[in-house]
């Protein structure tokens, strides 16, 4: 997948969010003005994101924007929790899995089969990446499981998706061991 076919599709994400703030099921004109208000930084940041992911000519390159978008998105999601606000922990939740499996996770494998085993940025992959897959189980075991929120369907698939996340990374990738020429004295 190419950047530019990623930048379209997070772009497509931050319009359906736009466009969720812009008219929820039900409200007055005044909530959704507020909702908006309240959602202007969070889309701000996803279009810098956005935006800077299309310049980005590098599979580690863009894998690092990306988690950049995902960290984002992975505070809002622990604020919704926090408010235990089931709506926006679906929300979040979906603009995460949408930037973690068609951005992140893809440039992050690209990046682990393309990358020379023994240079430096292969061992950044590798670092990415178990970072990456704990952050996201750490997300998921965030979301109550319990209580009138944690029962709630939406709220129930939102730990679901989380939890399933880090399968999209694949394997680890391996420990290339000393570099060829490396002398084990």
């Amino acid at each position: 997948m190419n950047a530019r076919t990623l930048t379209v599709l997070l772009a497509g994400g931050l319009l359906a969010a736009w466009a969720a703030a812009q008219h929820p099921t039900g409200g007055l004109a005044h909530e959704r003005l507020e909702l908006l208000k309240a959602n202007r930084p969070l889309l701000e940041d996803l279009l810098g994101h956005g935006l800077s992911l299309g310049d980005k000519n590098s599979a580690l390159d863009r894998a690092r924007e990306s988690r950049e978008t995902t960290n984002r998105l992975a505070r809002e999601l622990r604020s919704a929790v926090y408010a235990e606000d089931a709506d926006r922990i679906a929300e979040m939740t979906d603009l995460y899995n949408r930037v973690w499996k068609e951005a992140f996770a893809p440039n992050l494998c690209e990046a682990r089969d393309t990358i020379p085993p023994h240079s430096e940025a292969y061992k950044q992959v590798r670092e990415m990446h178990r970072r990456a897959a704990k952050d996201v189980a750490d997300l998921a075991a965030g979301i109550p499981a319990g209580g009138p929120v944690g029962t709630l369907a939406r709220v129930k698939t939102a730990r679901t998706q989380l939890e399933a996340a880090a399968a999209d990374l694949g394997p680890e990738p391996a420990d290339p061991g000393p570099a060829p020429g490396d002398d084990a004295k």
